[in-house]
């Protein structure tokens, strides 16, 4: 039988249990789950004259939490980027470019933007119109953004032979949001910001007629319209020029698109892209697992010497300063820098854009991984892309010694006891702290120490294990723990671990 509670003993009751935690007000409940982007649909024109986009975005936004979401939170990183540039790269052409938006819509309804100090990172409160938990809405931007004169990952170049575009960190997207928090890291020119899960983007890209497209995704072109279908991808990007070539071939059941600028080592550029492309997807599938995409874009970039490369989700931008034109002492001589950077952007296609992790706070997931890759995976193989560049490099590379003295370098590095850790955030970052030093190295460095004391068998089994579980998902320094002590829990293992990871950032 039931027993009757008074009014005063039930209050009492309900007192009682908000005081102990069993009974939460919804107002006061912890918000669980994600604010994500499902969906991407973008109409983009290039205006090659004025060197400016006209940007139409909607969003497929969904509410996986268990609260209302009243506001919603978006970035525009070309705004920073073009702060940035006026600040750093002070070009004429530059001091007057801004990106804007024009305005948010939900559904037909306009909303007020509301911007943060950062410029980049703007809001909306949706008012009546709260997103429900499980439920959807679109989202539409509209955006002007001037594309700057700059050796960069977002910028143009104009040559003698006509402009080549990149066009990457240049629309507006929705903040990654996580258990009621925004992610509002600041732009970091050294290195990315990003920390989004993956989406589906279509996208119509309009540029004068006589521009060639590599883009995310697959794609074709007909009359200066590239559509562009790109699935569980973490962000968008093209590279669009009226002066750039194109080759295919297969490398591990990937088509691989090989674009190219003409001149005098052209032959060479392609060669060495084709080779290393083909031997790279090969040896990372054996060691990681399977390539998350069917295709794989490499477009050129005239970065100036010294710039690398930059990664996206099956597109990557690889440096050919040295092969346009008629070329430098660099493309006659040291293959092996391009042999660097194709391997290790074409590495990222596992760690970034499979396995995806915040890049500002825990940037050594994808850095040190991917150096990784490159280093040893590929860089201490015998290739035939080494064996092609060793035909005309000065010095001719010694595999034989390059081993030996890696292997050297490895057991010194072992031998200190120097704390090297590799999960510091940018923003704590002291005066001394190097980005190529602490996320490229040291994370390199961690992951040749594990399997130096794991031994091949275990190192091979984390490695594949990691990559299984978190492949088109976000990873943490911490997982990678879990994955390592799933193979190894010994105390030099541990020894390794504590060397290199901060237990304060974890």
């Amino acid at each position: 039988m039931l027993k009757r509670v008074g009014r005063r003993s039930l209050c009492a009751l309900l007192m009682l249990l908000m005081l102990s935690g069993m009974l939460v007000p919804a107002s006061a409940a912890k918000v669980k789950g994600a604010v994500k982007a499902v969906q991407y649909t973008m109409d983009v024109k290039l205006d090659a004259k004025q060197d400016q986009l006209t940007e139409k975005v909607t969003i497929k936004v969904k509410n996986d939490t268990n609260q209302k979401v009243k506001t919603l939170v978006f970035r525009n990183i070309a705004s920073s980027i073009l702060d940035y540039d006026r600040a750093e790269y002070p070009e004429k052409v530059n001091l007057k470019k801004s990106s804007k938006i024009k305005s948010v819509k939900a559904g037909s309804k306009k909303l007020k933007v509301s911007y943060e100090k950062d410029k980049s990172v703007f809001s909306v409160n949706l008012g009546k119109k709260a997103l429900k938990p499980g439920k959807t809405m679109n989202v539409t931007i509209q955006a002007v953004t001037d594309v700057p004169l700059r050796d960069d990952r977002f910028g143009y170049r104009k040559t003698k032979d006509g402009k080549l575009y990149h066009l990457g960190f240049c629309y507006p997207y929705l903040a990654p949001n996580q258990d009621g928090k925004w992610n509002k890291d600041p732009y970091f020119d050294d290195g990315e910001s990003r920390a989004s899960g993956v989406s589906n983007f279509k996208v119509t890209f309009t540029a004068p007629k006589d521009y060639v497209v590599a883009s995310v995704g697959t794609h074709s072109t007909k009359k200066g319209v590239t559509t562009i279908d790109a699935k569980k991808v973490r962000d968008f990007a093209l590279v669009a020029c009226n002066f750039m070539k194109k080759e295919s071939f297969q490398a591990s059941g990937v088509t691989v698109n090989n674009y190219y600028l003409k001149g005098k080592y052209s032959g060479r550029y392609r060669k060495i892209s084709r080779l290393v492309a083909t031997d790279a997807i090969a040896l990372y599938t054996e060691a990681v697992g399977k390539y998350p995409y069917k295709q794989l874009d490499m477009a050129p970039a005239i970065f100036g010497m010294g710039y690398g490369g930059m990664e996206f989700c099956g597109m990557v931008m690889n440096n050919a300063t040295a092969y346009y034109g008629e070329g430098t002492i660099t493309a006659k001589t040291d293959p092996i820098s391009l042999m660097e950077v194709v391997s290790h952007e074409i590495g990222h296609q596992w760690f970034y854009a499979a396995v995806g992790n915040d890049e500002y706070n825990e940037g050594w997931l994808d850095e040190g991984f991917s150096s990784y890759l490159e280093k040893v995976v590929f860089g201490l193989e015998d290739t035939e892309s080494l064996r092609y560049a060793n035909t005309y490099a000065d010095p001719v590379i010694d595999l034989e010694k390059s081993r030996k003295e890696d292997q050297e370098m490895l057991e010194e590095a072992h031998a200190s006891t120097e704390k090297s850790y590799v999960n510091i955030p940018v923003s704590a970052y002291g005066p001394d702290d190097s980005y190529s030093e602490r996320e490229y190295e040291y994370g390199c460095m961690f992951l040749r120490e594990l399997r130096y004391v794991m031994g091949d068998k275990k190192f091979g089994a984390f490695l594949k294990d990691y990559y299984k579980r978190y492949k088109l998902k976000m990873a943490t320094t911490a997982d990678v723990l879990a994955a390592v002590r799933r193979q190894d829990k010994s105390a030099a293992v541990e020894k390794v671990i504590g060397k290199y990871v901060s237990k304060k950032y974890l």
